[in-house]
């Protein structure tokens, strides 16, 4: 029966639970670690993407240009690790390279060099010039025991690790414990400093913003190739072996982006298979280069809506309420669902859908879900053993 003096109570107590909701999703968001759940979500969203749909989106299509260097490495001493003699990309190449890029200076587009200048090398002289005057050029920076290391050379450089919870690559960090911009940050070149970092909070443009990302793979390794097209280099090609020709930098960086790397060796599991570090960072660019990361107003409205809704039910409507719902559907199949088979981790899942669509945004399905059946099990508890009614009087109806 309807008690109009519960109402406003139970108002309070819906609205309370949807403000918990969403600040729950709002801090699952900012974990940087993968979890199990987004990875099985993703995985689920790319067969239905490329497989089912055949979407396969290429924002700078035959724009860019992969330069392997994993067969042009020498052996040098490791004067800092006590190593031994370690290997590292020929600098003398590299050299090489940079001095052709100097030469045609705003004539290619941005060269993303996913190789770590921290070991020194009896070639570093001939490097150290052509590399720090070479215009667009973004590098990678190592870390280790969560400091980064001091590169040899001037430059912009950017963190490029990330982690995982014994799983597939999801998420991408704006910020490396908090302080240090990533590789693809540092790419965006934002004189303004579009994207902050302020104690606990990240910001775009002075709205709060998610710390963490999740790129858009467009192009992987299945989308690079090693033949030539007529007069035209393809997508990747070894550096050493082109390096010389006189027509490298007209038929290969000009007008292109260019990614220099390790595409042999430096692979990582992705829910999409395995994809080179390189063209990973690169896709995290252009994801950031396209996406909004500020917590837009009319998601939180959105999601504050919907918990809103979920509280009553969980609350004061349990099955009851789905029940009701269910003898109005004429469809049996449907009815046959929302009788039997519907579950917060569905509901979730819908839920999730529309968010990551229209906002790119994943909501966490298997915590929410479990933190929700949890409550609704003490609820229950609650209701079948306590035998002063009064005690849950906020709970009935």
């Amino acid at each position: 029966m309807f008690n109009p003096k519960r109402l406003p109570l139970k108002i309070v107590v819906c609205v309370t639970h949807a403000i918990l909701l969403v600040v729950i999703t709002i801090m699952l968001q900012y974990v940087g670690k993968t979890r199990f759940d987004e990875i099985a979500f993703f995985k689920a969203f790319a067969i239905t993407k490329h497989n089912i749909f055949r979407i396969d989106n290429k924002p700078v299509k035959d724009s860019i240009c992969c330069l392997d260097v994993s067969k042009d490495q020498v052996m040098v001493d490791d004067t800092g690790m006590n190593y031994g003699r370690v290997p590292i990309t020929n600098r003398q190449m590299l050299a090489k390279f940079f001095t052709i890029l100097n030469q045609h200076k705003g004539k290619y587009k941005t060269v993303l060099c996913d190789i770590a200048f921290t070991i020194p090398s009896p070639d570093d002289t001939s490097l150290k010039a052509p590399f720090e005057q070479a215009g667009n050029v973004f590098t990678f920076l190592s870390i280790h025991n969560g400091k980064p290391d001091k590169p040899l050379f001037s430059g912009r450089y950017g963190a490029a690790d990330y982690t995982v919870n014994g799983g597939d690559f999801v998420k991408y960090p704006l910020f490396y414990n908090d302080t240090l911009r990533s590789l693809p940050l540092v790419m965006m070149d934002t004189a303004d400093d579009k994207f902050y970092h302020d104690h606990l909070l990240t910001y775009e443009k002075n709205q709060i913003a998610f710390n963490t990302f999740i790129p858009e793979f467009y192009y992987r390794n299945q989308d690079l190739h090693t033949i030539n097209k007529g007069d035209k280099y393809a997508n990747l090609f070894y550096m050493g072996e082109v390096i010389d020709r006189p027509d490298f930098f007209e038929n290969c960086v000009k007008d292109k982006y260019v990614l220099v790397g390790d595409f042999d060796n430096d692979k990582h599991p992705t829910y999409l298979g395995e994809i080179s570090g390189t063209l990973i960072l690169f896709d995290a660019y252009l994801t950031l280069r396209t996406h909004n990361l500020a917590i837009s107003y009319i998601w939180l409205a959105l999601l504050f809506l919907i918990y809103t809704i979920i509280s009553y039910f969980l609350f004061y409507a349990p099955e009851k309420g789905v029940v009701k719902i269910a003898e109005k559907v004429k469809i049996s199949f449907i009815k046959e669902f929302l009788t039997k088979y519907i579950s917060y981790l569905g509901l979730l899942i819908g839920i999730n859908l529309v968010s990551f669509y229209f906002f790119g945004i994943f909501i966490s399905l298997f915590y929410l879900a479990t933190y929700l059946t949890f409550v609704r099990t003490i609820i229950k508890k609650i209701i079948v053993y306590k035998r002063d009614k009064s005690f849950i009087a906020i709970f009935s109806e």
